[in-house]
């Protein structure tokens, strides 16, 4: 794996064991629970981060079969999807994008967790054989910044994360 790519991937799979581990002590009752009949669960927001993390690398997956055909990340779509990181990383509320579909409420921690660590896996295993002479390649289509690099939606996947994190913080401080 590059070593950029690397540092990227190291930090988002702390992340999720974190919390993994923040979570375990909790009822089901209070990860099934939802504010108002709208707002997700934190159930509901494990699925939206396995949901758009396990759905990129598949489109990723797809895109590589260009191979050189793939086009480039311009600079414009970096400098968005490094302002859109900085959104995410702070405790600001956004709106999720048009194309978010509703997330299930039906899973328990454990599988969750069992999806996270197989997702996981195949992100690594990709990224383990990604060519270094794509990694300029806008690979992904981000739904708010266009076309990234690989190195670029490994760190987005960490600050998405995060951005849901405080979600996740906020859901459990209401119940409190």
């Amino acid at each position: 794996m590059n070593r950029k790519i690397q540092v990227h991937y190291d930090r988002l799979q702390a992340g999720k064991e974190s919390l993994f581990r923040q979570l375990q002590p909790c009822s089901e009752d209070q990860l099934r629970w939802k504010p108002t009949g709208n707002q997700w669960s934190v159930l509901q927001v494990l699925d939206h981060l396995h949901f758009a993390e396990s759905g990129s690398l598949n489109y990723c997956k797809k895109k590589l079969l260009a191979g050189d055909q793939m086009p480039g990340a311009s600079l414009f779509n970096s400098v968005r999807m490094e302002v859109y990181d900085i959104i995410l990383y702070s405790r600001i509320k956004i709106k999720a994008p048009a194309v978010v579909i509703s997330p299930s409420n039906e899973r328990n921690l454990e599988e969750m967790k069992s999806l996270f660590d197989q997702t996981s896996d195949d992100l690594k295993a990709f990224l383990d054989e990604y060519p270094d002479e794509f990694l300029n390649k806008g690979i992904y289509k981000h739904p708010m910044a266009g076309r990234i690099t690989l190195p670029a939606m490994v760190k987005f996947f960490n600050a998405h994360l995060i951005h849901h994190r405080h979600q996740i913080n906020r859901l459990l401080h209401q119940q409190a």
